[in-house]
């Protein structure tokens, strides 16, 4: 098999990652009610995809509600609407807050309060996270906060965990020595999730062919320190090999030539890390 027919093979067998499914109701404590209610369930997203999988906690965090202009609230996680944040009806916009040890790993979301009465539960994904310092409500922004950390990229990764697949590809594609120069780089790195898209047999000859493993890991790479801050939907960026990547902007936030985002401004002593659910193809 061709290596042309090879990548159409994979990009016709992949599948975007599921997005959260905000499901409006009308619980009996706001009938009649001119305003409606918007509540935050945290779990502990183990497998760091952004979804709530079976079996992951429900932790405690925060929530900060705005309507996208000057207004915002904050609000608490919990399992109901125990510390739901109550709102006069319309669209809104839910930003997950990290505590200290955590990363977010769900995007903003679209809340829609459409009527009085309204309730709406969000689930909102938190990665342990050795480096994060924490983010607070009332300086938070729709970009994460940047978390010190005194290692580099591939060293953080380890760390992190879940990047397994992805460490092992640098590893083989000779690329390791280039990530551990002082750079900066900015890295979309897919996690394994991302990887398990692809067949056992898909993985390894992508392994076994150097040339195609190099070209598909330099496309997730770009020079310089590129913030969360610094990217907006439309924005082109140059990988390492020369291509173009694109940000676009989508209903939960940002991807990148049809990647989502789904953690990002991991700061490292030479560059950023910004996990993608997707391998993207050169």
């Amino acid at each position: 098999m061709t290596t042309h027919n090879f990548l159409q093979r994979i990009a016709l067998g992949f599948a975007v990652a599921a997005i959260a499914v905000l499901t409006p109701t009308a619980p009996a404590a706001f009938a009649g009610s001119t305003e409606g209610i918007v509540s935050g369930v945290g779990f502990l997203d183990t497998n760091v995809n952004g979804k709530r999988d079976d079996g992951e906690p429900t932790i405690f965090s925060y929530f900060k509600l705005t309507n996208g202009g000057s207004f915002f609230k904050c609000g608490y996680t919990s399992n109901g609407d125990t510390f739901g944040v109550i709102v006069k009806p319309g669209t809104y916009y839910v930003m997950p807050i990290a505590m200290k040890g955590y990363h977010t790993t769900t995007p903003i979301l679209k809340a829609n309060v459409a009527k009085p009465g309204t309730s709406v539960k969000v689930e909102m994904g938190f990665a342990k996270d050795t480096f994060a310092t924490g983010d607070a409500c009332d300086q938070y922004s729709p970009k994460r906060v940047v978390r010190q950390n005194g290692l580099g990229i591939l060293e953080t990764a380890l760390s992190a965990g879940g990047f397994s697949t992805l460490l092992t590809a640098i590893n083989a594609g000779g690329l390791a020595d280039a990530l551990q120069a002082s750079g900066p780089f900015t890295v979309f790195a897919p996690n394994d999730l991302a990887f398990a898209k692809f067949t056992d047999e898909q993985i390894a000859a992508i392994l076994a062919d150097k040339q195609l493993l190099a070209s598909v890991l330099k496309m997730h790479v770009v020079a310089g320190r590129i913030s969360a801050n610094d990217i907006a939907s439309g924005a082109t960026l140059t990988t390492l090999t020369g291509a173009s990547l694109t940000i676009s902007s989508t209903e939960t936030g940002l991807s990148v030539n049809g990647a989502n985002i789904i953690a990002s401004d991991i700061q490292t002593a030479n560059g950023l890390i910004h996990v993608v659910d997707t391998v993207i193809l050169p």
